[in-house]
């Protein structure tokens, strides 16, 4: 699982939703080191 901050999610969000499609990966958001979105295929 990569692990992004909220602000870089926001700006590469659609980059992001790719790869997890393609690799089959997740993403972890957080804000301030706290948890706030993960997001998987």
């Amino acid at each position: 699982m990569k692990t992004i901050q909220a602000s870089e999610f926001k700006a590469k969000r659609l980059a992001l939703m790719d790869w997890i499609a393609a690799a089959g990966g997740g993403v972890l958001s957080t804000k301030n080191r706290i948890p706030v979105v993960e997001l998987y295929p």
